[in-house]
């Protein structure tokens, strides 16, 4: 019989806080969001400007024209068409594949906002559009591709 009792009090244990269970903790620091900003079949503009709004009244941008700007909330990167991050701009052929390199197909963003998150992309060439993130319920970073000029991306 106390076998049977402790059969079933470790069998609960297990659905409601083991392994797989809805309740999982993040171990350790992570952005709220992880945001891959492109075009369908072309670069972004080089005036991209991907504005933040947290908190009810919090805002940051960042700017493709100006990096390097600090900021606390919003952390945006240079991808590749597939979201990949690219490596930071080093001097090994530096110039020596000529304006495809340049051209920017994609942004990737980690965004530290505590919540409920608007974003904001404007550019030349393309049509301002908004989008509303809401962070998963015990979970961790929620991860999301926009594709800026799709008919459902606004």
């Amino acid at each position: 019989m106390v076998w049977r009792l402790a059969l079933v009090i470790c069998a609960s244990w297990l659905v409601c806080c083991g392994p797989g269970s809805d309740k999982r903790q993040c171990p350790g620091p992570h952005p709220d969001f992880n945001v891959t900003l492109r075009l369908s079949n072309r670069p972004l503009p080089p005036d991209t400007v991907v504005r933040v709004t947290y908190g009810g009244s919090g805002m940051e941008a960042y700017t493709l024209a100006a990096p390097g700007a600090n900021h606390e909330v919003v952390f945006c990167s240079v991808a590749d068409a597939d979201g990949v991050p690219l490596e930071s701009s080093s001097s090994e052929g530096a110039g020596a594949k000529g304006e495809e390199e340049r051209s920017v197909f994609a942004l990737s963003c980690a965004l530290w906002t505590g919540g409920f998150t608007t974003v904001e992309v404007r550019g030349s060439g393309i049509e301002s559009t908004s989008h509303d993130l809401l962070p998963r319920e015990g979970g961790c970073t929620v991860a999301r591709t926009i594709v800026l000029d799709s008919l459902d991306a606004g």
